[in-house]
C-alpha cells in the first residue's frame, strides 16, 4: 500500500509540474513544447521523484503536528506533497553550522540549478522555433512593399477581441514604435503566442 501511495505522489507532483509549464509558463506557446518535449518530461520528472521522496520522508518518520500525525492518512499527504511540490522544492529541511554560518540543507539547492538548466533549455528550444514562425509571417507583413500603417493595420484587425479599448490601444502603441516587420512579429507573438500569430499570417494571405 505505501509503495502505491509513493507513486500516486510521484504522477500527482509530475502531471502538475507539467501542466503548469503547458498552460503555465507557456500557454501562449505550449505546442511548441509538445513538439519536443524532451526537457518538459526530463523537468516534470524530476519534480516527480521529489514528491515521491518527501511523501516516504513524511509517511515513514514520526512527523507529528499537535495532534495530527500525518503516517495515518497516507493518501491525503501523497495529494497534498504531489499538488503542492513546487512550492516545497523551495524549502529548506535544516541548517547546517559550518563556522560562524548556518547553510541551508535541503530541494531548495538541488532544484535550484535543475529550473535554471532545464527551464533555459526548454526556453531555447521553444525559442527557436518560434523564430522560424516569426521569421515567415515577418516576410509575408512586409511582401508587396507594405507601409508600417498597413502592417499595423493588418496587426490590429487580430488583436483579441475580448482586450478593452485601453488595452488594445497600448499594445498597438507598441507595436507601431517598432519600425521593422521582425520585431512588430516578435513582439504580437510574446504578447498574444503562436496561434495568434497564425491568424496573423492568415489575415495576410486573405488580403
Amino acid at each position: 500500500m505505501e509503495e502505491f501511495v509513493f507513486v500516486l505522489s510521484g504522477l500527482i507532483g509530475l502531471f502538475v509540474t507539467a501542466l503548469g509549464i503547458l498552460y503555465g509558463k507557456y500557454r501562449f506557446n505550449h505546442k511548441f513544447v509538445l513538439k519536443k518535449p524532451r526537457y518538459l518530461i526530463w523537468y516534470s520528472l524530476a519534480y516527480g521523484i521529489l514528491a515521491t521522496i518527501l511523501t516516504a520522508i513524511i509517511i515513514q518518520g514520526d512527523l507529528k503536528i499537535n495532534d495530527y500525525e500525518p503516517k495515518e492518512t497516507p493518501f491525503l499527504v501523497a495529494i497534498f506533497v504531489g499538488v503542492s511540490i513546487k512550492s516545497l522544492s523551495a524549502s529548506t529541511l535544516f541548517n547546517f553550522p559550518l563556522g560562524d554560518k548556518k547553510i541551508p540543507i535541503g530541494p531548495k539547492i538541488i532544484f535550484g540549478y535543475i529550473d535554471d538548466f532545464l527551464l533555459k533549455k526548454l526556453n531555447d528550444t521553444i525559442d527557436k522555433q518560434l523564430v522560424v514562425e516569426i521569421k515567415r509571417v515577418s516576410k509575408k507583413l512586409k511582401s508587396g512593399g507594405r507601409t508600417l500603417r498597413e502592417q499595423n493595420r493588418l496587426i490590429n484587425e487580430v488583436t483579441p477581441t475580448n482586450f478593452t479599448a485601453i488595452e488594445r490601444t497600448g499594445y498597438m502603441t507598441d507595436i507601431e514604435k517598432l519600425k521593422d516587420s521582425f520585431d512588430k512579429c516578435r513582439y504580437f507573438a510574446d504578447k498574444f503566442g503562436i496561434d495568434r500569430l497564425q491568424m496573423l499570417e492568415d489575415n495576410i494571405d486573405n488580403e
